[in-house]
């Protein structure tokens, strides 16, 4: 890394949500006698903004000209704790830090479809997917950085929020914990979606260090259990737009939200199949 300031996006876990993150670097220089720089704090990307104006600041006030010279000077944990309050994230700051830079809405994006139609059990369980969607993606990039334990923990996020959501579109409660959702799936959907949870779930092992090739084996089988879910949510609420939320086929590249449309029927207007 070279640069005054450099910042690299990446996902951090916080409070159990994906929150848009940059990491930040200081002080790189490709010149002669110059360093790669340093590593810095990692921040919500929404204040992002603030942080640079801050470190900034700090520069011209020192009085040095050279940024490179300045950076270099200070303690290994100066920037930290230049920054400290702004890499901090309480619980009820999440949904104001859910948001890449610029953006007004959350990070993930929303598109439940059924128009005038929708339903609560559509806001519910749709919201669940694209977030699971989102997780998802952070799980494919996680892996390509060969963070591992942190792609597991998507999946564990990815079964958590479908799990609960089907549960809650058949009347059940919200829950976190992945065996009392379990419990609830074999109550309300007993069968091989239930059943297939509790296979999943209970090969997380997430407190053991994982390969790649189980890691592999794990993704495919919560995508899998995802386009499950999906057919049975549809099936119950015909309303559902769960297309863009859903992961590619493993054979063919085929899009999976097709195969959940024709498992619906043909166009749908307020619940009647034309």
């Amino acid at each position: 890394e070279t640069g005054d300031i450099g910042i690299y996006g990446e996902g951090k876990r916080l409070h159990g949500k994906l929150v848009p993150h940059y990491q930040m670097y200081f002080a790189g220089s490709g010149m002669k006698n110059g360093a790669l720089a340093m590593k810095g704090p990692a921040l919500p990307v929404v204040r992002i903004k603030q942080a640079i104006e801050r470190v900034q600041e700090a520069h011209l006030a020192s009085g040095e000209t050279s940024f490179f010279s300045w950076a270099r000077a200070q303690s290994p944990d100066y920037f930290k704790q230049l920054l400290s309050d702004l890499a901090e994230v309480k619980e009820e700051e999440l949904q104001s830090v859910m948001r890449d830079y610029g953006d007004a809405a959350d990070f993930r994006v929303l598109n439940l479809g059924g128009g005038e139609c929708a339903g609560v059990s559509q806001a519910l369980i749709g919201s669940n997917f694209f977030e699971a969607a989102h997780e998802r993606e952070y799980r494919n990039a996680l892996v390509f950085q060969r963070k591992l334990d942190e792609a597991l923990h998507c999946n564990e996020a990815i079964l958590r929020l479908l799990g609960s959501g089907v549960a809650q579109l058949l009347g059940g409660a919200r829950q976190d914990d992945l065996s009392l959702i379990a419990a609830q799936l074999r109550q309300l959907a007993p069968g091989a979606l239930a059943e297939e949870f509790v296979r999943i779930a209970g090969n997380l092992d997430l407190g053991e260090e994982i390969s790649i090739e189980a890691l592999a084996e794990t993704s495919a089988a919560v995508d899998g259990w995802t386009i499950q879910a999906a057919t049975f949510a549809t099936e119950k609420d015909a309303q559902l737009d769960l297309a863009e939320a859903l992961p590619i086929a493993p054979t063919g590249g085929v899009n999976t939200a097709k195969k959940v449309a024709a498992a619906t029927g043909a166009k749908q207007e307020c619940g009647v199949t034309a």
